[in-house]
């Protein structure tokens, strides 16, 4: 779950377990330390599988429903998350990090409590290589991971989803008889400042603390106007104190717009984390971060075993092909479109493999056929679909499909902008609301006609009721031929009519029937005589003078 805390921050939020379940480890050195046993078990590929997917619900007889409301189905794929290798390969890198940064920061240890005092002693004007390091015997081996990708191919996505797999908070109360109190944040994912200012993030990560603990911090430090030098260190103790497992910063790529200096005091703040808390830090960007990243940092970080991941766009391939059969099956059509090879290529073509962009298309197909009622997806409408959302980055699309490297620092923002997806879905909502309009009575005529026959002395109520009856029951009759029926019914003349539209008249209206009368009589001898019937009423006054509708 995410949510926009009350200062304006986005949080994502995760599982609350108010009481700590602790389960022995089967791996021996994970055993006796409280916030590895609390945390879940480690998962396997195919249980992570499961938990990281996010399949919309579908059924199939909402291909039946009015569609206005398929439109509301199809704009659930935004959130579709199909599992791939390289879900996978993040899940188990993160699922390492969490617990080995938790290996050496056992709240039972004295070790811990010192390393809550040296967090006091926080320098940022130290040089990234002279940060010192916990204590050689208790500090852990991973100090993070850095996941870089271009835009669109679903690295913030899956990272959060693999969050979600762990609950974000647990409450300590009682460990094997000893005294364990206090809340274990497990994981807290924030965003990098645009401007990358130290300051910034540090008040970021204060909101986030206060939004997942209910506590204070922001408003108890950030009021007072520290300074970054004093807010560093503060920043620390509270991860150290509240057990942080791993610090997610999302959007680093932001580096770039830091001021002089500034990004090596970012970086010199994670080192700090990693080095002296032990708070393993997760870094999320583009390409345009790696400049930032350089030798200095990766040594600082000792260069872990984890290794980095490069979140690649698709090849043609079987992870393709995987990708689009699990999305095909989301429509919601009257008659769904099969996948041949031809539109499976198509959408790769469009999309060069960057999974948002192919599932976006896939969205803007379905809106777009059904609000014109063909209800069918084929290569073509991909194609003139991707013509009109892809221009913004067509430049972008078009080098990489000529073999531009991925790790250049010019795809930034290879999306569909969100403002055209919502033009695309209003726009097609407005065609529906049209199509349903030209399908409706000819409300103008009804209203002619209506009006015609309380001039000649009808209420209002049963003119109305007259003339739905009639449009109904003969929808492709003349005026000439409504006016005529009109007139005798509103007459009492009986006349004869294929069905009658006793729908149409609400329970509790009065029904107005025609009976056998002169004026039909009269209306038939004037036809034999080829006079025209309106002489003959008049002639045998059924026809009021106008003077009597007028009053002095």
């Amino acid at each position: 779950m995410s949510e926009i805390n009350e200062s304006g921050v986005f949080v994502l939020r995760g599982q609350i377990i108010d009481e700590a379940t602790y389960k022995t480890p089967e791996i021996s050195c994970y055993q006796g330390n409280p916030l590895i046993e609390a945390l879940p078990d480690i998962l396997s590929p195919k249980q992570a599988s499961r938990l990281i997917a996010n399949f919309p619900p579908h059924n199939t007889d909402e291909c039946y429903l009015e569609p206005y409301k398929r439109m509301h189905c199809v704009q659930q794929l935004s959130r579709f998350v199909f599992p791939l290798p390289i879900h996978i390969e993040t899940e188990q890198k993160l699922s390492r990090i969490i617990r080995d940064g938790y290996f050496a920061r056992n709240p039972l240890t004295s070790d811990y409590a010192q390393m809550i005092r040296k967090c006091r002693t926080i320098d940022l004007d130290q040089e990234i290589n002279d940060i010192p390091l916990m204590s050689q015997g208790a500090r852990s081996t991973t100090s993070g991971l850095d996941i870089i990708g271009i835009s669109g191919t679903g690295k913030t996505t899956a990272v959060e989803q693999i969050l979600l797999t762990y609950p974000q908070l647990i409450l300590h109360r009682n460990y094997n008889g000893k005294n364990l109190t206090g809340w274990q944040v497990v994981w807290l994912k924030v965003d990098c400042p645009h401007d990358a200012s130290i300051k910034g993030l540090c008040l970021i990560i204060f909101k986030a603390f206060d939004s997942v603990l209910n506590t204070n911090y922001y408003k108890k430090f950030a009021a007072v106007r520290k300074t970054v030098d004093e807010l560093v260190p503060l920043i620390s103790q509270i991860a150290a104190t509240h057990h942080l497992g791993v610090l997610v910063v999302d959007e680093i790529q932001n580096l770039s717009h830091a001021k002089s200096g500034g990004s090596k005091n970012m970086l010199s703040f994670f080192v700090q984390l990693i080095n002296t808390v032990g708070v393993p830090v997760i870094l999320v960007g583009t390409p345009k971060v790696l400049p930032y990243l350089g030798k200095e940092f990766r040594a600082a970080r000792r260069g872990t075993s984890q290794g980095d991941v490069f979140w690649r766009r698709l090849d043609f391939n079987m992870d393709w092909d995987l990708l689009i059969k699990g999305l095909w099956r989301y429509q919601w059509l009257k008659k769904p479109s099969d996948l041949t090879e031809e539109i499976s290529k198509t959408l790769y073509w469009e999309s060069v493999g960057i999974a948002d962009i192919a599932v976006k298309l896939f969205m803007l197909a379905q809106w777009r056929t059904i609000s014109n009622g063909k209800e069918l997806i084929t290569a073509k409408l991909i194609r003139d679909m991707a013509r009109e959302s892809l221009h913004l980055v067509r430049p972008m699309l078009d080098a990489l499909r000529s073999g531009a490297r991925e790790d250049g620092y010019d795809f930034e923002d290879l999306v569909i902008p969100h403002s055209y997806i919502d033009q695309i879905r209003n726009d097609s909502l407005q065609q529906i609301d049209l199509n349903s309009i030209t399908y409706e009575p000819d409300i103008t005529k009804e209203l002619e006609i209506a009006n015609w026959l309380v001039q000649s002395g009808i209420t209002r109520d049963k003119a109305e009721i007259i003339i739905s009856n009639l449009l109904a029951e003969t929808p492709n009759a003349s005026e000439t031929e409504i006016k005529r029926k009109a007139f005798l019914i509103a007459n009492n003349v009986t006349i004869d009519t294929p069905n009658k539209a006793k729908n149409k008249i609400n329970k509790g209206q009065k029904k107005f029937t025609t009976k056998s009368g002169i004026l039909l009589s009269l209306f038939d001898k004037a036809k034999d005589k080829g006079v025209h019937p309106y002489d003959t009423f008049k002639e045998k006054v059924y026809i009021k003078h106008s003077e009597e509708f007028l009053s002095y």
